[in-house]
């Protein structure tokens, strides 16, 4: 049975036991300085604490803390559900806070929101005092936050993951920068697992995640993406905010079947490595920008799962895809001169949801396919529009490369003629098996070089039909039988 109090002045809240508290009602909800939440009570063994309900207005002119008095109690949902008025509040004091201990969930719901006067709220997650303990933070309607700032005290801290619910759902700036913030060295992770979208919002300059404190090193830092719903961050991972903030690596990862698309990794002065290293058939895009000091020796690994490079990249370091790893893309690909190196079992593959050009500039470096050897691993969509790969500056290895090794998908317009695969500007290392195959029923297939010996295209030309077949032997047939009697 839920318990209903009226939204009255007050300093705090506690939930002792597992009914629900919601705060209703005309009267709004003001909240001065610091106002508390507490579940769980003192003694008594563990407790499994009610939710919070606020359908009440909110006048947020202070902090909101929300604690657990006992790290063994099971503390439950806050619900936000309400509008918040915020006035002229200054930033550092705007802001929900999830105190240490506290393990429950916190949910915006559909009727979260701000008063058109109000400014945005920042949600800062505190640190946890159990370990492997974490907290969620949920998105059930079109919520708008400034950002959430992520604090803890050690790196086995537990996780707090971001959710969205329900319908699609929005998590963005508010007249100020939607952002991630990281504020202590032992932030080691992001962690998404929602069913539905959610959108981190923000112009391209827009520094979607970004470490907030000069001299924080983050050795190494992973974006988990375990939910079925995309995450779109169309602002930049920032690894170099301010003075001597590094993030060293940055690991997207997660089995979710969820898209991971990030506007952008920028490193001001330090060689990032980036590792995708999800589950095969899922998909991690980069858009927007990707740039490191022109020095730059980090490595971009795709472990497994697919990178798909839809910007162009700049001074970066070598690139290296595994047996379960695709490569591929819209965006121009550019190193410093580093080489692009596919295993065997690993897919290249230009394009994105539909056929397009994909670029790369290695300088001195080289593509190198020369260890792939596994069949239907050169994946390209071919017709009016069609795939390529195309080598701006650069070498390209073949090794020995058959046909085989291809997969060709037929878009709108294919049919006879002629259609460039790999365009480069120098002449290509290894050996083309340029032996005739059949496509399909209608189609043979050729490989060939072009351009001397600096493009690799495929000619197609039409299956005679079955009649065509019969009259060239009968005609056959019949010049046979002449000549013999002209003999006799």
């Amino acid at each position: 049975m839920a318990v209903t109090l009226l939204a009255a002045q007050g300093s705090g809240v506690n939930i002792r036991n597992a009914n629900n508290v919601t705060i209703t009602g005309t009267p709004e909800f003001n909240i001065s300085s610091t106002a508390g939440i507490v579940f769980g009570a003192s003694g008594g063994g563990a407790q499994t604490s009610g939710n919070l309900i606020f359908n009440a207005p909110v006048n947020l002119g202070g902090t909101l803390s929300i604690s657990q008095i006992d790290t063994e109690d099971t503390a439950g949902t806050v619900v936000f559900n309400s509008t918040f008025r915020t006035g002229n509040t200054p930033t550092a004091t705007r802001q929900i806070t999830l105190a240490n201990a506290f393990d429950g969930a916190v949910r915006f719901g559909p009727s979260f929101g701000y008063s058109t006067s109000g400014e945005g709220i920042r949600l800062v997650v505190a640190t946890n005092a159990s370990a492997g303990e974490g907290r969620a933070v949920e998105f059930a309607g079109n919520t708008t936050l400034e950002s959430v700032q992520l604090n803890r005290s050690s790196v086995a801290d537990g996780v707090t993951t971001l959710r969205a619910l329900n319908a699609e759902q929005t998590f963005s700036a508010n007249r100020t920068l939607g952002a991630i913030l990281i504020n202590t060295t032992n932030v080691d992770r992001v962690a998404f697992d929602g069913s539905q979208t959610l959108n981190v919002l923000g112009a391209a300059s827009t520094r979607n995640i970004i470490a907030t404190a000069s001299g924080i090193v983050l050795p190494e830092f992973s974006i988990v993406q375990s939910g079925s719903g995309a995450v779109n961050l169309s602002g930049k991972i920032v690894a170099a905010a301010a003075g001597d903030v590094r993030m060293n690596k940055v690991t997207l990862t997660g089995n979710g079947a969820g898209a991971l698309n990030i506007g952008g990794i920028v490193a001001a002065n330090e060689n990032v490595a980036i590792e995708v290293n999800r589950a095969v058939g899922t998909v991690s895009r980069l858009t927007g920008e990707f740039s490191t000091p022109h020095d730059s020796s980090g490595t971009t690994t795709v472990t497994s799962g697919t990178l798909l490079v839809n910007m162009t990249t700049t001074g970066n370091g070598a690139y290296s895809v595994a047996a379960n790893g695709t490569l591929g893309g819209t965006g121009n690909l550019r190193t410093n001169n580093a080489s692009v190196t596919l295993a065997n079992g690993a897919t290249l593959s230009a394009g994105d949801s539909s056929a397009s050009n994909f670029t790369m500039t290695l300088g001195t470096g080289v593509l190198n396919l020369a260890a792939m050897d596994t069949a239907g691993r050169l994946a390209f969509t071919l017709g009016t529009t069609s795939d390529r790969i195309t080598l701006a500056t650069g070498s390209l290895n073949i090794g020995t490369l058959n046909s085989s090794e291809f997969a060709f998908t037929q878009g709108t317009g294919f049919g006879v003629g002629s259609y460039t695969l790999f365009d480069t500007t120098s002449s290509i290392t290894g050996t083309l098996d340029t032996a005739q195959f059949n496509i399909d029923a209608n189609f043979y297939g050729q490989l060939a070089y072009a351009d001397g010996t600096n493009d690799i295209i495929l000619n197609v030309a039409a299956v005679p039909e079955p009649s065509s077949l019969v009259l060239l032997s009968l005609g056959a047939a019949a010049f046979v039988a002449m000549r013999r009697r002209r003999q006799a």
